[in-house]
């Protein structure tokens, strides 16, 4: 169930194992996925460190996009340069040092010596290697396209309360055996009886589309917001984080936010053409949700992906195949089994009706 980001990989996950499936979707046009960025990053720069995971979980991402843009005959894979914008000293000194280390070489680049219209303070800048973004728009549009080709796409409203007995004599075909419903719908399954044990966090961003003419910047910039190219003179700027009303709603606030951030880097005129918010299915201990119900057979989650959907979707649709199909053990940083002691509970920060 859902077409964003989890479900779209993991149906086509299914496709490249010739196995029979459905996606099942509302039409949510508030879906983060489809406001999302979906920059992918192997670091983290607070403290000078690669992501979890960051070599396996990059080199799956290359593998699968890439393979998906075939399959799809799209494009929406965007290996771009990607420059941060150091914020201190000690981040300068900490990047040099840690670009000696073996497992920093294949993604610490070197400082950059770039004039141009955005300002790189008094600390400068370095490149970040083996980053880019993928057009979400263009891969959801793409896949869903696909999946209604294949007749395996169906589109209808989806009650939180839905049973899972009805989900299957609903939407299945009559007289197939062995199905499972892989939950995929982000934020939404927050809300869900099926899932109000899990701690999900939810976390809203907000985005803007900018206009800015001799901006022409060939990559993404980092520093305390991004900005990136997406075309006749169109740059996506974000984002914004706010945990205390994780709603869609489009704020002055976060809009204000960000123009003041981008307008202290960089001097050039510019007009704000679109402004999104989405809420992300973020989890409390940053680690994807997955895994079978405790309880409600042929019932899975894929979930929790955050703000990282994009590098973690393609090898984590991977480990479920595996462990649906072959049975085979689910990593304990991601099995949702880690709540087994949450069970019986009610997650207290999802207190507010879905907006």
């Amino acid at each position: 169930m859902g077409q964003g980001l989890a479900g779209s990989v993991l149906a086509m996950r299914c496709e490249a194992e010739n196995m029979p499936y459905i996606v099942v979707d509302d039409g949510n046009r508030f879906a983060s996925s489809k406001i999302a960025a979906g920059i992918w990053n192997p670091l983290v720069f607070r403290r000078i460190t690669t992501s979890w995971m960051a070599d396996e979980l990059i080199a799956e991402l290359d593998n699968f996009y890439q393979h998906a843009e075939s399959i799809l005959n799209a494009t929406f894979y965007k290996p771009l340069p990607f420059y941060r914008i150091h914020s201190s000293d000690g981040e300068v000194r900490a990047w040099k040092e840690k670009q000696e280390k073996p497992e920093f070489s294949s993604f610490l680049g070197d400082a950059l010596n770039m004039p141009g219209p955005i300002d790189q303070g008094q600390y400068g800048a370095s490149e970040v290697h083996r980053a880019g973004y993928l057009d979400l728009p263009a891969f959801l549009a793409a896949c869903r396209d696909y999946f209604v080709k294949e007749k395996a796409f169906l589109e209808t409203e989806l009650s939180h309360e839905t049973a899972v007995d009805e989900l299957l004599t609903a939407f299945l075909p009559k007289g197939q055996k062995n199905w499972i419903i892989a939950d995929c719908r982000g934020h939404q399954s927050a809300y869900s009886t099926w899932w109000q044990y899990l701690p999900f966090g939810l976390t809203k961003g907000e985005l803007l589309t900018i206009h800015c003419p001799g901006l022409d910047i060939d990559g993404i910039w980092n520093t305390g917001f991004f900005v990136f190219p997406q075309g006749d003179d169109r740059y996506c700027l974000g984002a914004t984080f706010s945990w205390d009303k994780p709603d869609m709603e489009q704020t002055e606030a976060a809009k204000s936010e960000l123009i003041e951030k981008f307008e202290k880097r960089c001097s050039l005129p510019f007009t704000v053409i679109d402004h999104k918010a989405g809420v992300r299915p973020t989890v409390q201990d940053r680690r994807p949700l997955i895994g079978k119900h405790p309880s409600i057979d042929r019932l899975w989650l894929f979930n929790g992906l955050g703000t990282k959907g994009v590098m973690l979707a393609p090898y984590f649709s991977k480990t479920l195949m595996d462990s649906i199909v072959r049975g085979q053990g689910l990593p304990t940083e991601v099995d949702i089994r880690r709540f087994e002691n949450h069970l019986g509970s009610i997650n207290p920060r999802i207190n507010h009706p879905i907006a």
